[in-house]
């Protein structure tokens, strides 16, 4: 007879439960520039898999070149040719070297994350100002997960903000 008191969740509404979602506190502790892995790993910029002894890593060099004195520096994830960056204070796109969008992350309107069956998701950011194009980045499925967790801080930041 299944513990009463057991945690479990049913996903979609059919099939069997499953166990319920543990914390990790050695994962969830995990912010600079990484994207937490289910496999206790982290994704680099690149989306390489790397030990938890490597969660501290210099961040992707592009990137840090446009890091201002004192900014912490959240996630950095690639978009097919672009790498998205996530500070304590903007959004930034920096795609062939060059800065593509740098704005506070409160400057932000809209972002559209659409994933499609047999193409590329499209990861689309809209700025509040008309002076600074959106952009449009293609995003791989072994890209998925360093750009969703991005998307969960922006979200909450606006959310706070809203």
């Amino acid at each position: 007879m299944p513990d009463p008191g057991a945690r479990a969740t049913v996903r979609e509404g059919r099939g069997a439960p499953q166990p319920a979602p543990r914390s990790d506190p050695e994962i969830a502790s995990l912010s600079i520039g990484t994207a937490v892995s289910p496999y206790r790993a982290v994704n680099d910029a690149r989306g390489v898999l790397i030990g938890m002894s490597e969660r501290k890593r210099q961040p992707n060099p592009a990137v840090a070149q446009i890091l201002e004195p004192g900014e912490e520096l959240h996630h950095t994830a690639v978009a097919g040719p672009a790498v998205l960056a996530v500070t304590d204070r903007r959004v930034a796109v920096i795609e062939d070297g060059r800065t593509a969008l740098d704005v506070a992350i409160d400057g932000l309107r809209r972002i559209q994350f659409d994933i499609e069956k047999t193409r590329p998701a499209a990861l689309v950011l809209v700025p509040e100002r008309a002076d600074h194009p959106p952009q449009v980045l293609s995003v791989r499925p072994d890209e998925y997960e360093a750009v969703a967790a991005a998307l969960v801080t922006i979200g909450r930041r606006l959310a706070k903000a809203g």
